[in-house]
Formats: C-alpha cells, structure tokens, sequence
C-alpha cells in the first residue's frame, strides 16, 4: 500500500521501491502525485513531525493518495529527498519522523546515484553568467541565492592558474577544479577565467592561506599563483573585484617569494597595473635596471635589491631571508651600486629602483 521514491537534488527521481506489489498503489495515480509534487519546491527545511502545505506532508493527491517527504541532508544542503506515498489514511507525522530516522542509511548510495545521472557540466555556467551580464537581473540573483551566494553579501573574486602546467593542461586543471566545486551538496559559484580557476569566495573563505577554499585547491598537490579582489556586493562590484583579482594574480605569478596577493596588499601597484600595456612603463623598468638584467648573476642581484627595499634596508634582516652571510649581502649591494652607477642611500634612487622592480612584477618577466 505505500511506495517509497527517492528524488535528488534536481527533482530527477532515482528509485521507486514498492511494498508489496499486489498491495501497492495504482500506478496511473503514483505517477499523477509525482508529477503534483515535482511542479513544488522546498522553500525551507522540513522539521521531524511538522506538516507544513507542502513539506514534509502533502494531502488531496489524485487517487486518494497522501505524500510524506523529507530532505536527505548532508553540510546543510539537500543531496536528495526521500517519500513515502500511499493512502491519505497511513501518511501522518510518524511517517515523517520514520523518514527521519531512516534516511541517513540512504546517504552513501544516493551519492553515487546523484553523480552518475549529474551531467559533467552544467548547461548554463552561472558565474560566467554573472560576470558577462548575459542573464536578466532577477535570474542572476536567483541562480546567486541557489548556490547560497546573495548579491547583497559581500564576496570576492579568487583567480588561482597552476605554475608548473602548460596553458592546455592548465584550462584542464581549472575545469575540472570548478567543476568539483559546483557540484552538491555545497555548490559553489566557479567558473575558468583564460588559464585560471574563477572562485567567488566569502570573507572567511580569504582570512590565510588555511582558509577552506585554498586547502582544496591545493589538495592535489600543484603550487599555484593566486590572485584576490576586493569585497564587494552585486553583480557590478563582483566584476570589479574579478578585475582586482586579474591584476593581483598578474603579481602573483611573477612573484617568485609570494604566490598569493590580494589586491589591498598590491599598494602602489594599483596604480602601475591600469598603466600595464604603456610604453613608457617597460622602457623606465628596462633602462633602470638594464645592468642588472643580463650576466650569469642577474636574478641574484635583482632579488637582492628587491629583499634589501622588502627589508627597508636591514642588511641583517635581508641576508636572514635572503639565507646569506651578511658579508655576502653587503658585497652584492656594493656590486648593484657599481653596475648601475649609482648610491643606494639616495632617496631618489631607491625610488627610482624601486619603482621599476614594481613595475617589473606587473610586466613579463623578459623586462
């Protein structure tokens, strides 16, 4: 007389188990209450024992049928649902809290059942949606709220590409990292950006380098360049944050000592990074340095320059990261002086230089 249907997270029903099949329901009218039930959506969790219009219990179906239904939950989000249907009669709140009880014996098959029937990608990729404008503005706060990502809470843009991939098998890597991270039971809104992963994150997902979203990405071992905008609410500020995020992972990647900057760490380079593609900005970097850039020891002397600045001129402090004697620290710096003709103790110098070594980071790496 009842027939138990398990549903997934999409409403595509996986099984249905009769209880005895001379007894069981009419199938005409099992059909008739799951395609009622289908057309409704659970607009909030079902409580042990409630009846509530349309969860956990649903009356006057076609056929003298009642349906009891419960969200099978896993991190706080429905993986599936699980009902009982039969006759108005047996359906009532201790059906609901049987289905309680019973249904986390359900939660390792009905994973494997979710994945196998889940496409291997999404139709309709939402943050690029988002991103490009491409959707009407309610449907992009609604595909926002199904992946628990409201436009009027704060969010940054994450940008992370693979160091040592080339670019075919890094497009590879941030497909299939976004589409792990899209899946249930906590669907994040991801996306690829050229040859890098496209996160939106929350402010506790950006508080280190031990924040949740950056161990996952790390989990499969690759070093990575990570770049991160600013907070910012609605589809508007999330394209400036993505913007930020380009710029900080552009730093990122040509910064051999810190592979992850977030844009409010970039200081002056904010300004240099909309000024990227000018002429003028190669040509000071290029002539500045030019002495420091060619022979056997120039990335030697050029991070030395950069840790002695990173330092504010502390030889013991510089020599301590940079791992050296500091009568190895002081030789290099006398020799930085004498190829580039000048005295690191003019504060118009150390600007000059230091400058170009900024402007070096948001360049290719050939300047």
């Amino acid at each position: 007389r009842l027939a138990c249907i398990v549903e997934n997270a999409q409403r595509v029903r996986l099984a249905t188990v009769l209880a005895s099949a001379a007894d069981a329901p009419d199938a005409d009218a099992t059909a008739s209450a799951l395609a009622s039930y289908a057309v409704r959506r659970a607009i909030r969790p079902a409580t042990p024992g409630g009846l509530g219009e349309d969860i956990p219990v649903q009356r006057r179906l076609p056929g003298d049928l009642a349906r009891a239904v419960i969200p099978v939950i896993v991190a706080e989000a429905p993986i599936a649902y699980l009902a009982l249907v039969g006759p108005d009669a047996l359906i009532t709140p201790r059906t609901v809290e049987i289905l309680w009880r019973v249904a986390p014996a359900f939660i390792p098959a009905l994973r494997v059942a979710s994945a196998a029937l889940a496409p291997a990608r999404p139709a309709l990729d939402p943050l690029a949606a988002l991103l490009d404008g491409s959707l009407p503005e309610g449907e992009m706060a609604r595909l926002a709220a199904e992946r628990h990502a409201e436009l009027a809470t704060p969010h940054a843009l994450l940008l992370a590409t693979p160091l040592t991939l080339d670019p075919a098998a890094a497009r590879s890597w941030a497909r299939d990292r976004a589409d792990a991270l899209a899946r249930p039971p906590l669907p994040r809104l991801a996306t690829v950006r050229g040859d890098a992963l496209c996160l939106l994150v929350q402010p506790g997902d950006i508080g280190g380098a031990a924040s949740a979203p950056l161990i996952a990405l790390a989990g499969d071992g690759a070093e990575l360049a990570i770049g991160i905008g600013r907070l910012a609410t609605g589809v508007a500020g999330w394209r400036r944050s993505l913007s930020e995020a380009e710029g900080a992972l552009r730093v990122a990647l040509h910064s051999p000592a810190r592979r992850l900057w977030r844009y409010e760490d970039l200081g002056v380079m904010q300004v240099l990074l909309p000024l990227s593609d000018a002429p003028v900005l190669r040509a000071f970097a290029a002539e500045t340095l030019a002495p420091l850039l060619s022979g056997d020891t120039h990335e030697s002397l050029l991070a030395t320059l950069e840790t002695f600045f990173a330092t504010n001129g502390n030889t013991f402090q510089a020599a301590q990261r940079l791992g050296l004697h500091r009568n190895t620290l002081t030789y290099r710096l006398n020799r930085i002086q004498e190829l580039l003709g000048v005295a690191l103790d003019d504060p118009e110098v150390r600007l000059a230089l230091h400058l170009a070594l900024k402007i070096r980071q948001i360049l290719a790496p050939t300047v």
